[in-house]
């Protein structure tokens, strides 16, 4: 199957910006480049057979009225998932589109592109970013509406999210208030996703500025599986014995592994650790001891991105939306009966 050509091929080709190749071939207004440039971006676009926006122009002119959600393997056990799909729908509906959900672990660069224009999909929502996946910047690229549940590094990305790094900045502030100095830390996926890489910033702000060194054999990698949280709490704990006090995990579910994998090792929560979440599932109600956790408001979220999403696919020309959403700290009983004053 043949790679789709992007503005980016493009540009690095004739050896300039993205921006210059977009200006040259949509001859937009208020640009000044000189004859030479037009010319070898006109003929680089010509020899590699690039269209601007063909994929963009093609999906909408469709008018199929299906926006997309594309599920991989570590999505599959995140019960976030269904929160952020239920807001989605319903924000989607109201606007007359339909949702298809399509499960995809091809990590082929137009593996998205493909199935996008297989299913007539005509806008993305995304979740899980990662700053190399190809398969989302060739979509980028091909100016096809998207919208991200979460950061991206690209300053005409649509988004809507909690503040990641205030979330977290403000678990981890919560344990320091109650004296703990020895915070441990799980993420919820390997680093280099986004929200896994604000999650931490905000863990290390907090402790950076309660003075607690930041040490890096303190940060143990999760997922989305309790196995996960189990695994790494062990880890943890058989390394650094009594001398961890506190643990934030980058979600509840690591949580639950996390709570379990302690009571294994005989540690009391909260009074030897204390233990914060993320996401404020709703079975850590339930949990023994009941979990804290920064409630992040998913259903909220995903209703917000579809609106943002109807409303690219309409034709707004924004080039950057961020849409926040509150967090706020839900305080149970792994945190709350912990002693302030250790």
């Amino acid at each position: 199957m043949r790679r789709v050509v992007t503005s980016f091929d493009v540009a690095r080709k004739a050896g300039v910006s993205r921006t210059t190749v977009s200006a040259v071939l949509n001859d937009s207004p208020g640009f000044t480049f000189s004859n030479e440039t037009r010319k070898r971006v006109r003929e680089v676009a010509r020899e590699l057979c690039y269209v601007p926006n063909h994929a963009g122009r093609a999906l909408v002119s469709a008018r199929t009225h299906n926006l997309g959600f594309f599920l991989n393997h570590s999505q599959v056990n995140n019960p976030l998932v269904l929160s952020f799909l239920s807001g989605y729908t319903q924000a989607i509906a109201e606007r007359a589109y339909h949702l298809v959900v399509d499960f995809l672990d091809d990590d082929s660069d137009d593996a998205y592109y493909q199935r996008m224009v297989a299913r007539g999909i005509e806008g993305l929502l995304v979740f899980d970013n990662r700053p190399e996946d190809k398969r989302i910047q060739l979509l980028i690229d091909s100016d096809i509406p998207l919208v991200f549940i979460g950061s991206f590094p690209d300053d005409h990305i649509w988004s809507a999210d909690v503040d990641e790094v205030r979330a977290a900045y403000d678990a981890v502030q919560h344990l320091i208030e109650l004296g703990r100095r020895t915070i441990g830390c799980i993420t919820n996926s390997i680093r280099d996703y986004f929200m896994a890489q604000e999650r931490l910033a905000g863990y290390r702000r907090a402790i950076d500025e309660a003075g607690i060194p930041f040490r890096d054999e303190l940060v143990a990698e999760g997922d989305f599986a309790p196995r996960s949280g189990y695994d790494a709490t062990r880890s943890l704990i058989g390394s650094h014995g009594g001398e961890i006090d506190a643990l934030f995990v980058m979600n509840d579910t690591i949580g639950i592994g996390a709570l379990r994998a302690l009571g294994d090792e005989g540690v009391r929560v909260p009074d030897d650790v204390a233990v914060i979440g993320f996401d404020d599932l709703d079975l850590s109600t339930y949990l023994s001891p009941s979990l804290s956790s920064v409630s992040s408001s998913p259903v909220e979220i995903g209703r917000t991105a579809g609106r943002m999403l109807v409303d690219r696919v309409e034709g707004d020309t924004d080039t950057t939306r961020r849409e926040i959403i509150p967090h706020r700290l839900v305080l149970r009983e792994s945190t709350e009966g912990a002693h302030r004053d250790r």
